[in-house]
């Protein structure tokens, strides 16, 4: 006995005279809710279209964004600014920085951006290399020496015996080294992954016109939707880079010291040195400017009913529960597929550091306290400030104490401090500059120039 047709919408397009086996119920309903509960944007999309515009330096949709990832690039058609202020603060991984050498401090500007290069730059130097910055001052073996002291915490609690469990609340130190690649600073061509414009859109449409046939007129309505949407972002839209795009403004300083973190009492920190230019622009300037202009209102707009049509589609396929449904399943497995090959944050932020000329070298260290850590950066730096730490690192008059020990080699004042407080500043801007010292010996090119 032969199967039975399908009743579905499918089976009255223009290839109806076809066996199309009935759809299983189980097969139809998830087919039906997956695209409408699985699919859905959220506050980080706008987050990851910042970051994909700035690294691509142009704005591209995929055959299938999430369900309102076309209202987020309406708004930032809109206003650039202010959407590029608020997506890269909700993005879950955005950071603070701290400018070492001017002192300010400020949330970081290309959130997604750097977190891309980030994962690159720690792929290619590997995570499990890290360097265990010391943790004992060993003093000069003489008359009257002590045994070599520990790295404690601060605090006006007695000194640990030496043999004594001790608190360490370990801080992870990335640091990453930003260069241009030889003399010429001039963008360099390079063969993009993505598809073109062009032959992307004939193949699209033609994937349109076939699903049309075979009556997956949802699916061919989200799919006309995104191409149509793409087609006008790559013809009509120009994504600009602003004056001074990777170039230092300040001709007193050719390298920058700039920290970040998730926040002031993180574990993880990340300093960027090296290249002024390349710092700066990745943490603190703008990546991308879209001029505002007759023609963004209108894409806008239009992003703005593309984003509705989709609604509209997407809602009409889960209603049918049929092989349209399924036919929405594949387009956004392919889209997903598409988007791991061509179009991922890392391969973006490949392609934007070989296209800038811009190397990263990546070290990681591993501190036994946060002062030390923070010592460390300001002996290596050679800032003339330390209000730079005033958010992590209290001030406080034994922070004075400790700053002139570890910059001048000032001894505590015996009268306001304890031997034991003594102590524990002198160990802790003793480790700060052993380990500054190894810092500057693994980079040794980074140079602050002064005129």
């Amino acid at each position: 006995m032969s199967e039975p047709l399908s009743s579905d919408p499918v089976t009255e397009g223009l290839l109806k005279s076809l066996p199309v086996p009935v759809l299983p119920h189980i097969v139809s309903e998830w087919a039906a809710i997956i695209p409408l509960v699985c699919h859905l944007a959220n506050e980080r999309d706008d987050y990851t279209t910042a970051g994909k515009v700035a690294l691509a330096g142009s704005l591209s949709v995929g055959y299938f964004p999430r369900l309102g990832s076309l209202s987020g690039i309406a708004r930032l058609l809109n206003n650039p600014g202010k959407f590029s202020d608020h997506a890269n603060s909700r993005g879950g991984t955005s950071l603070n920085v701290w400018d070492v050498l001017w002192g300010g401090s400020f949330p970081c500007g290309n959130g997604a951006a750097v977190d891309s290069i980030l994962k690159v730059c720690d792929q290619r130097s590997g995570q499990s290399n890290i360097m265990d910055m010391p943790d004992v001052v060993r003093p000069k073996v003489g008359p009257g020496s002590h045994p070599p002291h520990q790295a404690t915490i601060s605090g006006n609690s007695p000194m640990p015996a030496a043999n004594s469990p001790q608190f360490r609340r370990y801080q992870t130190l990335h640091v990453y080294n930003c260069k241009h690649i030889g003399e010429d600073r001039k963008p360099k061509r390079t063969r993009s992954k993505r598809i073109p414009p062009t032959i992307r859109l004939i193949v699209a449409s033609g994937l349109v016109a076939l699903l049309v046939i075979i009556g997956a007129y949802g699916t061919a309505a989200v799919l006309f939707c995104t191409t149509f949407s793409n087609a006008v972002a790559s013809f009509l839209l120009t994504v600009h880079r602003p004056p001074g795009y990777l170039q230092n403004n300040e001709s007193t300083m050719e390298s920058g010291f700039m920290l970040a973190a998730a926040h002031q009492n993180a574990s993880e920190w990340y300093l960027f040195t090296g290249d002024r230019g390349v710092v700066d622009s990745l943490l603190n300037k703008p990546m991308f400017w879209i001029p505002e202009s007759k023609t963004a209102y209108w894409v806008g707009q239009w992003f703005k009913a593309a984003n509705f049509l989709q609604l509209i589609a997407m809602t009409f396929t889960a209603g049918q529960k049929s092989w349209d449904g399924v036919c929405l399943i594949i387009l956004l497995a392919t889209n997903w597929l598409l988007d791991v090959i061509a179009n991922s944050d890392a391969s973006l932020a490949r392609q934007w550091m070989k296209r800038e000329r811009v190397s990263i070298e990546a070290k990681t260290f591993r501190f036994s306290g946060r002062s030390v850590m923070l010592g460390a950066i300001q002996l290596w730096s050679k800032s003339s400030t330390s209000s730079w730490m005033d958010d992590i690192m209290a001030p406080h008059p034994r922070r004075e104490a400790w700053l002139k020990c570890l910059e001048h080699g000032e001894r505590p004042d015996e009268e306001v401090w304890t031997s034991g407080d003594i102590s524990r500043i002198q160990l802790t801007a003793g480790l700060s500059a052993k380990a500054a010292g190894i810092l500057q010996a693994e980079f040794p090119k980074i140079i602050r120039k002064e005129v």
